[in-house]
């Protein structure tokens, strides 16, 4: 009886160990400073002492994530577009209308992805990225020719942060819904969705 009991101990002490080990094993350190940074100051930070930034920032902002999201420890790449480029009266109504939840996963969440994804080097065709909301978008180019996110002009690549890189763009990139999204869109068809 002691020994079926002492081995059913061990059993479970080795699953333990091994959903320990398997838990330990992911990728979780990836968002907290995976690689040194020369700056001491934070995405947040670095884009607020830029004035092309202030649009995109105050729109963020509206959205009620601007510190939660850019001045943490996690780590992001911001794809972040220009004053001109970023239509922040339109984005605002639409947050004063109800839709802040549109607005954060349309425009914010489509211009940030986790981790540092510099422009370095040549990035091929098929270069797509995960952003926040989900969707995969292209960074692709090349230090001789210019790089483009989305197809959008980078006018300026590898802004560092502790916490992340910027990447300065002349375009904010239009979402793109699925196909899926688009027929619940419609409202003879979104009555059936909600059927």
């Amino acid at each position: 009886m002691k020994t079926m009991f002492k081995h059913k101990i061990l059993v479970a002490l080795a699953v333990v160990a091994t959903l320990f080990a398997s838990y330990s094993c992911e990728d979780k350190d990836v968002f907290v400073f995976p690689e040194p940074s020369d700056s001491e100051l934070t995405l947040l930070s670095v884009m607020q002492k830029d004035p092309d930034y202030a649009n995109f920032l105050e729109v963020v902002d509206k959205c009620g994530c601007l510190d939660s999201l850019l001045n943490q420890a996690r780590v992001y790449t911001v794809w972040a577009p220009i004053n001109s480029a970023v239509d922040k009266d339109a984005l605002l109504e639409q947050i004063e209308n109800g839709e802040r939840e549109t607005v954060f996963q349309q425009f914010v969440k489509y211009h940030i992805s986790n981790y540092r994804h510099p422009a370095n080097g040549t990035l091929e065709e098929d270069n797509s990225l995960l952003m926040l909301n989900g969707k995969y978008v292209a960074f692709v180019g090349d230090k001789e020719n210019g790089y483009t996110y989305g197809g959008r002009e980078v006018v300026e690549t590898n802004i560092h942060a502790k916490n992340g890189i910027i990447h300065k763009i002349s375009t904010a990139v239009e979402y793109k819904p699925s196909i899926w999204e688009m027929f619940k869109s419609v409202n003879i068809i979104s009555s059936f969705w909600d059927f």
